[in-house]
């Protein structure tokens, strides 16, 4: 007897859980800690997410503990490139984003190459010199 007070109930069953599963999408995130050569954090580094196939384009910034996170993506490759004042700027190609499988990507910064720039000496004829009529010859580090 109480099965067939039951049986008018289940459409409505039926209908609750296939509404309830309307909301949810497959997504996946990204995370992981910006470092220098010293594995000092690297606050403010920034970072860009980006899926070249589908032109998907996201950019964050590191925090002041050096940490970054990318939350509800789209399972795909991306490619994600950190650049950073005084550092290289690195690029990780195929990171592999699955379905509901949080992802830890740790980046290691390098130290940007410097070139050296001599002044030229305008009473030396435009030569990379010194004279003592204009200040001695000096360095950029860029």
């Amino acid at each position: 007897m109480r099965i067939g007070k039951l049986v008018p109930m289940i459409p409505f069953f039926i209908i609750l859980a296939t509404a309830s599963s309307w909301g949810q999408t497959a997504s996946s995130s990204i995370h992981g800690t910006v470092t220098d050569p010293n594995g000092s954090v690297i606050p403010e580094a920034t970072l860009t997410l980006s899926n070249p196939e589908s032109g998907f384009v996201r950019s964050a910034k590191t925090s002041d503990g050096g940490t970054y996170q990318f939350l509800q993506l789209p399972p795909a490759t991306y490619e994600l490139t950190v650049a950073a004042p005084g550092f290289a700027t690195k690029k990780q190609t195929n990171v592999v984003l699955m379905v509901n499988t949080p992802a830890t990507l740790d980046v290691a910064m390098q130290v940007a190459s410097t070139q050296t720039i001599r002044s030229a000496c305008k009473h030396a004829g435009g030569q990379p010199r010194a004279c003592f009529q204009c200040r001695p010859d000096f360095i950029l580090a860029l």
